[in-house]
């Protein structure tokens, strides 16, 4: 596993300022795991860290021949209003500005970012 000091690549100005904790900090150093898990109490920044790695995946990803970075996600819960509550509300509150959520069986958000260096942020 990577050093738990290594810091997370730096999203876009216009996202909040994210300060994660050690074990998010070692998620998100962990590059070559092909599937990782967070686990821990409530109130520990668990979703959080989940939906900023979905960011971090993106920016990291070499762009197609179109200039678009497009990576899919699958962040799931135990129940459809545990997801509404949970992973849909974190999202609306860290990236709502960028983000547009498809309230439909299943729920989708999608993000359309155009980037610094050029490139588009597509997130599914």
């Amino acid at each position: 596993m990577p050093p738990a000091h290594a810091q997370p690549p730096q999203p876009p100005s216009d996202v909040p300022t994210y300060d994660p904790r050690p074990t998010a900090v070692r998620f998100h150093a962990d590059l070559s795991s092909q599937v990782r898990f967070l686990m821990g109490p409530v109130g520990t920044g668990k979703t959080v860290a989940a939906i900023m790695e979905t960011f971090f995946v993106g920016l990291r990803q070499e762009p197609h021949r179109d200039g678009a970075r497009r990576p899919r996600w699958v962040l799931s819960r135990s129940t459809y209003p545990a997801l509404k509550s949970t992973v849909i509300k974190t999202f609306e509150a860290w990236l709502g500005h960028m983000t547009r959520v498809i309230y439909d069986t299943p729920i989708r958000a999608t993000i359309n970012q155009p980037l610094p260096d050029g490139t588009t942020l597509d997130i599914e």
